[in-house]
């Protein structure tokens, strides 16, 4: 999850940047090529484990992956959207609750148990997401007029 969090933060920065630039990239261009990058790092995967995913992914999940494939392509265009028009550092912050709204799906539609424990550390997160994102005054994520 660390390593998930700092390639994002990452890829989220430079995106920032291309997007500020004279010429600007789309938000959509960069999820396009998000897309692709994944499917040729996949598809390399593949290869390399002489893997045949078509045969072994029953039919019955293919319109459930195609869901799922168009969803994620659809959240990436959003959230690259989001970062042209918000703060890098509100709309990382934000993201990063990512672990805490999957435990809630997760209890929601899997019916999964949360331990006393996760729950108290979940929240304890939450809070502080929410104190970093809300705090007065001179915040990281206050935006700079001048960018």
């Amino acid at each position: 999850m660390n390593l998930f969090c700092l390639i994002t933060t990452t890829v989220s920065c430079i995106f920032k940047n291309l997007a500020a630039g004279e010429d600007g990239v789309s938000n959509m261009d960069f999820a396009v090529f998000r897309s692709l990058l994944g499917l040729f790092c996949i598809s390399f995967f593949v290869w390399y484990k002489k893997s045949k995913p078509w045969i072994e992914l029953p039919r019955k999940h293919y319109c459930k992956m195609l869901l799922r494939s168009f969803g994620g392509t659809w959240g990436f265009i959003l959230f690259y959207y989001v970062i042209t028009i918000l703060p890098l550092t509100l709309t990382t912050v934000v993201f990063q609750t990512n672990p805490f709204w999957m435990s809630v799906v997760a209890v929601c539609f899997l019916k999964e148990k949360i331990m006393t424990v996760e729950l108290i550390g979940m929240f304890l997160c939450f809070g502080g997401v929410v104190m970093v994102t809300l705090a007065p005054g001179e915040s990281s994520v206050a935006t700079d007029e001048s960018s």
